[in-house]
């Protein structure tokens, strides 16, 4: 279960931290990419809701699926990044 062994750690890249070993986990997603994955719902966009608690409602539940999620303080652009020896439960064998 390690991340040097799972089908979503993602190839070096010259803005990954490859120098130390890490790579970016695709299994983690932006939080907003999440929330806004949960969309359409029931045939619904996020703005058509007369109630905003249900589409905070919804997006909790998304959230809370997605297991784990990366958000900055811009909400520009977030990742994770890991060393190999890292683990998670998100784990899936590369093939």
């Amino acid at each position: 279960m390690r991340c040097d062994q799972c089908k979503h750690w993602d190839e070096p890249r010259e803005w990954d931290f490859d120098y130390a070993g890490m790579r970016r986990c695709l299994a983690i997603k932006q939080a907003w990419d999440v929330e806004n994955a949960a969309f359409p719902h029931e045939g619904k966009d996020k703005y058509d809701f007369e109630d905003w608690s249900e589409v905070q409602r919804i997006e909790a539940e998304a959230l809370k699926a997605a297991k784990a999620v990366a958000q900055d303080g811009s909400s520009y652009a977030a990742s994770i990044r890991t060393t190999g020896d890292f683990g998670c439960v998100l784990f899936e064998q590369k093939p």
